[in-house]
């Protein structure tokens, strides 16, 4: 049995020599070169694999970002033209040049746009009666429809005639209404008008014709109400309004617009247009009224107005 033993315990002990640590961690030392180069290329190939799928998902995002954020140019930092053009505003209307024209002929044009036309008439020997020799608008400036226009002309061939009044000057004389307090000076050639008495006077030149109204509200309500306020126009559609001065008091002055019928004071008479003056009174009349109502052609009604003496 003990031979036995001596054998047994010699063959473990040569396996156990073969199998020592020793031999264990040499056996790892020449396994692992041969390992590494198997999973290179593995390790390789996905770094380059994780690589393109960030390419690919980044830089489709900054392209598209940039062309969100930069705006498409021709150089210089300026917009493009297709960027820069906008359509013509539809809101808005070319204004016509109309200087030298007939007021009648420069009022269609205007109004056919449409813009708002008032008159002017002022006394020019430079151009003929009735022609415009002004507007406020330049021709070709755009503007909102119906935008207020004003049209500077000579006096119209009907009143151009017309000599200014002044009180006390020769071939004038003064003439009075007890009943509405007033004494306005004429020229000496204009007569009573028949069919309205004490109250009118017409001549070759022009007439005059004195009235009274109630009003109220004020200046400016009577006078909006006393040029606009007849459907029949008689002032035509767009009268001027300005207020000055009637007689030494605060009044206004309404002028005819260039579509004002033209009427004659008497059978066979010239035609003038209608023009007026309005100024309160200091105290209410005895039937009422506030305002005198001074009417008559555009030539003559600042003269007469400027000549007026209340006598209150």
């Amino acid at each position: 049995m003990n031979r036995v033993e001596e054998r047994l315990r010699d063959a473990f002990g040569a396996a156990a020599k073969t199998l020592r640590p020793e031999s264990v961690g040499v056996l790892r030392e020449r396994l692992r070169p041969k390992r590494l180069p198997r999973m290179a290329p593995l390790a390789a190939a996905a770094a380059v694999a994780i690589v393109i799928i960030a390419a690919s998902v980044i830089t489709p995002l900054a392209l598209t970002s940039g062309h969100q954020t930069r705006p498409r140019s021709t150089g210089a930092g300026r917009p493009s033209p297709a960027e820069s053009a906008s359509p013509p505003d539809s809101t808005l209307a070319t204004v016509p040049m109309v200087v030298g024209m007939q007021v009648l002929q420069a009022t269609t044009v205007l109004e056919a746009v449409p813009l708002d036309v008032t008159i002017v008439y002022q006394r020019s020997t430079a151009v003929a009666p009735g022609t415009v020799r002004a507007q406020t608008l330049a021709g070709g400036t755009r503007v909102p429809f119906g935008t207020a226009i004003t049209l500077t002309a000579s006096v119209p061939v009907s009143s151009a005639s017309a000599a200014p009044v002044v009180s006390g000057a020769p071939g004038t004389r003064m003439v009075s209404s007890s009943d509405l307090a007033v004494t306005i000076t004429i020229p000496a050639s204009w007569t009573l008008t028949p069919y309205n008495g004490g109250e009118a006077y017409d001549g070759a030149s022009g007439w005059v014709e004195l009235d009274a109204m109630v009003g109220g509200y004020g200046l400016q309500y009577a006078c909006s109400v006393r040029a606009t306020g007849n459907v029949l126009h008689p002032f035509g559609l767009h009268p001027q309004i300005t207020y000055r001065n009637v007689g030494g008091r605060p009044g206004c002055l309404i002028l005819p617009s260039s579509d004002a019928v033209f009427e004659a004071r008497r059978n066979g008479g010239p035609s003038f247009q209608l023009a007026a003056a309005l100024v309160p009174y200091q105290e209410p009349l005895s039937g009422g009224s506030l305002y005198l109502i001074i009417s008559a052609d555009p030539g003559h009604i600042a003269a007469i107005a400027d000549s007026a003496q209340l006598h209150q």
